[in-house]
């Protein structure tokens, strides 16, 4: 799985440094990467059946399956990114300061 991931980001990684716009960014993951992700999809069906449903593995599979949709929204537009990193990163500070000012020193009374 980790091969099929670091593909998919190889793909991303040849958009940007070609500096694609939105639509040939489009049509680049439409032919690259919807074949791999159609690939994970085939992959983890056929690892379904060998797996115990309510176990760890076999409830994270399924849960990627019932997903698999929402996986591909991002091939099908060229403004979207693969991950959400981006977002992420921007709360970081305010998600950090909150818990630091949770922890914060009261003031004393005047």
């Amino acid at each position: 799985m980790l091969a099929y991931i670091r593909l998919l980001y190889e793909v991303e990684r040849e958009a940007r440094q070609d500096n694609l716009n939105p639509e040939q960014r489009r049509e680049l993951r439409q032919t690259k990467s919807r074949p791999i992700l159609e690939d994970i999809k085939n992959y983890l069906q056929t690892e379904k059946l060998k797996v115990l449903p309510k176990s760890a593995i076999g409830e994270a599979i399924d849960y990627t399956l019932s997903n698999c949709e929402a996986l591909l929204r991002y091939t099908e537009d060229g403004e979207l990114e693969i991950d959400n990193n981006n977002g992420e990163r921007s709360l970081r500070p305010i998600v950090v300061g909150r818990n630091n000012w949770l922890f914060s020193p009261k003031q004393p009374p005047r």
